[in-house]
């Protein structure tokens, strides 16, 4: 199963960028839940966006490998990550990328 990460495609958001996967014959998408860092702009995937998101994949067929990005540093509250986790598994994402 081939896929691609929202990473190379960052002018889309959720729904376009599933809807491109599609057209181009893939399978499976990683998504944004969570900004790398302050200076990010990633397009979310996020609480609001879930059922247009989840539609989407249903109607497109296309499944959700990882969700991204979640920054670990010594500092890190691994709680504030918890929300965000269970949108993704909402989503049938298989893998999140720390």
């Amino acid at each position: 199963m081939l896929g691609v990460a929202q990473l190379s495609a960052l002018e889309l958001q959720p729904v376009a960028f599933i809807e491109a996967a599609a057209a181009s014959g893939l399978h499976a998408v990683s998504l944004f839940v969570s900004q790398a860092s302050a200076q990010s702009n990633f397009p979310l995937t996020t609480r609001a966006k879930i059922g247009d998101v989840k539609a989407a994949l249903s109607h497109e067929g296309v499944t959700v490998r990882n969700i991204e990005c979640f920054m670990l540093t010594p500092g890190s509250n691994v709680e504030h990550y918890r929300p965000l986790i269970e949108l993704g598994a909402e989503l049938g994402a298989q893998n999140l990328v720390a």
